[in-house]
Order: C-alpha cells, then structure tokens, then sequence
C-alpha cells in the first residue's frame, strides 16, 4: 500500500482478506461527492487465492481535493452463503502544491564574496524551482539572475543555489 497520500493521477492498491475462502466476490465503492472523485478498478481475485482480492483506486487527475477518502467493502460471501462483515478503508490524497518550509542563506556578502541559497520544501519536487535576484533598486551593477533553476538535492526536498557577488562598482557590501 501507498502510505504518503495520493497526487492526482496517482493509484493505490487496496488489498481486501477474508479469513476463508470466498465464494461471491466483494463489492468495492468509494465515497462520492463533488469534492472527491477517482476510480475504482473491478475487484480481482489475487492469483492463486480463493480468500484475498484487490482492487486499484486512481486518484482524478482533476481533482482538487485533499482529505481521505472513504472506501467500503461489502457483499462477500463464503461457500455457506454467510455475507462478511462490511470493512472500511481510506486513501489519503493530497492535491495541495509543494509549500516553502524554510529559505535560507548569509545575512551579508561582500564583493567577489560566495552565498549558498538554500530552499527546503514539504514534498518533493518535479522539477527545480527557479530563482532570481534583486539589487532592491540600490545598485544597477549587481551581477543579478533572472529565472535561474537551482540545483535539487537527489531526495527532491531541498534546492540550492551558489551565487557570487560580482558588483561592478565600488560597493563593498550588499
């Protein structure tokens, strides 16, 4: 199973046990609102197994929705006719875009000098984000970048960017 919360587009199996061996298969439905949508495959019969089944649930790539949603298993039966028990499930999803936690770097730097940014995130990321830098209107001859992707660390949370300070001018320190 999944056990971090779903994106859109994202599928998570969902593995369904009974303790004997089934002869009428479960029925598998997830809950439906306008707020929360996705698909639900048919059930399947795992391989070799009168007693496990399974079904993948697919997270709608339009969805905006983040929260659980709540999946309910129904409708089995065993060789006797005995229906079991109803079980409930939930997938996590998580449709909110990567957030900030922290951004750091040297509180100053002198010309020629060197400053790491560093950008930590809650999730990873894609693709690395892009950075750019001002003078605040001070200083025209500010070596600045505009749009520049930094470089993403190989787990995808944090992104980095060395920057040199190449001031033109007679300035010392910005």
């Amino acid at each position: 199973r999944v056990v971090r919360p779903l994106k859109a587009g994202a599928m998570d199996t969902i593995d369904i046990k009974f303790d004997q061996d089934i002869t009428v298969a479960p029925t598998v439905t997830a809950a439906s609102t306008t707020a929360i949508s996705g698909t639900l495959s048919a059930v399947t019969k795992a391989a070799g197994s009168n007693s496990n089944f399974y079904v993948i649930y697919t997270a709608d790539a339009a969805a905006d929705y983040t929260g659980t949603i709540p999946i309910s298993v129904t409708g089995a039966e065993n060789a006797d006719g005995l229906a079991q028990l109803a079980k409930s499930y939930s997938v996590a999803m998580d449709n909110l875009a990567p957030q900030l936690i922290s951004f750091s770097t040297g509180t100053r730097v002198g010309k020629g000098g060197f400053v790491t940014f560093t950008a930590v995130f809650n999730e990873k990321l894609g693709t690395a984000p892009k950075i750019t830098t001002t003078a605040g209107g001070v200083d025209p001859k500010v070596d600045l970048v505009t749009g520049v992707s930094m470089t993403l660390s190989a787990d995808g949370l944090t992104a980095t960017y060395g920057y040199e300070y190449k001031d033109t001018g007679n300035d010392a320190v910005h």
